[in-house]
């Protein structure tokens, strides 16, 4: 049985995107991926879904680096959606990016609960089940 009931996966690499997608899938971590190709989808995504009373992702996977909206942006605006929900998804960055300044910015977020470095592999998928065993899903 799936981690998760349904996760959202913030990316606009199509091949990253489908590396994680097949990831996710081989190692039963979640029912369902919702996908978005920039920040400002997926947060159209999530206040449609809070709009129309349906479950929130279980968690998110957040990219940094993309056009649009990037991940910092939607980091921000997440950080106010989220400030008056009592159950929020965690959110997790998929990163190609080895500067440990951006690793230390992305944590300074309350709603980042993790740094992974690209492509997903079946252990960081492992932690993070391991560390949500509980989570809101």
């Amino acid at each position: 049985m799936p981690g998760f009931k349904k996760i959202l996966l913030v990316e606009d690499d199509i091949i990253s995107a489908m590396i994680a997608t097949r990831q996710i899938a081989m190692n039963d971590f979640a029912e369902d991926v919702i996908t978005a190709e920039n920040g400002l989808i997926a947060c159209n995504k999530i206040e449609k879904m809070q709009a129309e009373n349906e479950p929130l992702p279980g968690m998110i996977f957040l990219d940094l680096q993309m056009g649009v909206m990037n991940g910092w942006e939607f980091l921000e605006w997440y950080n106010e959606f989220t400030a008056s929900l009592q159950f929020f998804p965690p959110v997790y960055i998929l990163s190609s990016t080895i500067d440990e300044i951006d690793k230390r910015r992305a944590l300074m977020y309350d709603r980042v609960k993790g740094f992974i470095l690209k492509p997903i592999k079946p252990e960081d998928l492992q932690k993070i089940l391991k560390d949500n065993f509980n989570a809101y899903n």
